[in-house]
């Protein structure tokens, strides 16, 4: 690192933090809106289920019968894969993230090397697991697949970095200059 021209090695290393305390707010605020328009999804399909069954005739009982089921299933389709993937996924992300600030940091500097694969841990989030090897100590990491991007960047301009970790993920990586 360089400091006014000279060769500085006792500079303060900058970290970019991977979590920050604006992150629930906003997951929150995103929950919601995926909420609202899983709500506004079943409205629509009961608003369109009372409007076939306000039309009935003897002559198309049989029709608004078809159309109200379709209707009906396609609206609690749609709902069933909002809730169980979206509304889902960031609960358990809101979860993940106030865990995750709520717990004390620790750094480790080493090689890093990243796996290809994402694993989605059962009832949680999607993670891809981080290698730190420190002289002849060996760190086995994980870091939310979602906020890979500055690791990715990181590693690209080198594989030896200072990450900041808290419960075993990383929350922190060095910032390239």
């Amino acid at each position: 690192m360089q400091g006014g021209g000279k060769l500085c090695y006792n500079a303060a290393m900058k970290l970019l933090s991977l979590y920050s305390a604006d992150d629930l707010p906003a997951l929150t605020k995103k929950y919601r809106l995926w909420a609202a328009a899983a709500a506004a999804v079943a409205l629509a399909g009961v608003g369109l289920c009372v409007a076939f069954c306000c039309q009935v005739t003897p002559r198309n009982a049989n029709l608004m019968e078809l159309r109200c089921v379709l209707t009906f299933a396609a609206a609690g389709w749609v709902d069933i894969y909002l809730g169980a993937f979206r509304l889902g996924a960031l609960r358990h992300e809101m979860e993940h993230t106030a865990r995750i600030l709520a717990l004390p940091r620790a750094t480790v500097r080493g090689s890093v090397t990243l796996d290809k694969k994402d694993r989605r841990i059962p009832h949680s989030i999607t993670v891809r697991a981080v290698t730190v090897r420190e002289g002849e100590t060996l760190h086995r990491l994980w870091v939310d697949s979602y906020r890979l991007a500055p690791l990715g960047r990181a590693l690209a301009a080198g594989d030896v970095l200072t990450l900041e970790t808290a419960g075993g993920y990383v929350t922190a990586v060095e910032e390239t200059p």
